[in-house]
């Protein structure tokens, strides 16, 4: 047997193990990325109406995938919130965990046709507006906690 055999398979040995465990370990942490239309990531948000309230669980209505978010309709949420809401007929403000409400900042409560055109992040709770509104950042919250929903002033 020849000094160099064994060394040459040892080296080989060593180069190959950790490329094979390189391997495993990439298609592992592919696998491991989270689903951003998983149910279970999903936050909750409260719908208020008329003097009434109703937790809706994101998770619980169809999302649609954009990219790296998963996106709910705002007329889905407010439908599964059960509490007779009319689009056509109302105005909503938000309200984020940290207490932000674009009506703090002198924005005004959006009309249902505009609400029909509004998603939020089931994972984030971000709303996400068509960019043909053309809104102000103001309306732009993020982490929703609440959808505060109020009966649309008539027009004069």
């Amino acid at each position: 047997m020849k000094p160099f055999e064994n060394s040459r398979a040892l080296v080989l040995g060593l180069v190959a193990l950790p490329l094979a465990f390189g391997m495993l370990g990439s298609s592992c942490s592919d696998s491991d990325e989270a689903d951003p239309c998983d149910p279970i990531l999903a936050r909750s948000v409260t719908v208020e109406y008329d003097g009434q309230e109703e937790t809706v669980e994101l998770g619980d209505l169809a999302g649609e995938l954009d990219g790296e978010r998963c996106l709910v309709a705002l007329p889905a949420v407010l439908q599964a919130a059960d509490l007779g809401i009319v689009l056509a007929e109302v105005a909503a403000d938000f309200r984020a965990d940290d207490g932000f409400q674009p009506s703090s900042v002198e924005c005004a409560p959006l009309d249902g046709a505009t609400l029909e055109l509004g998603h939020i992040d089931r994972r984030t709770g971000s709303l996400v507006w068509d960019p043909s509104l053309g809104l102000r950042g103001c309306y732009s919250v993020q982490k929703v906690q609440a959808i505060l929903v109020e009966d649309a002033s008539p027009l004069p």
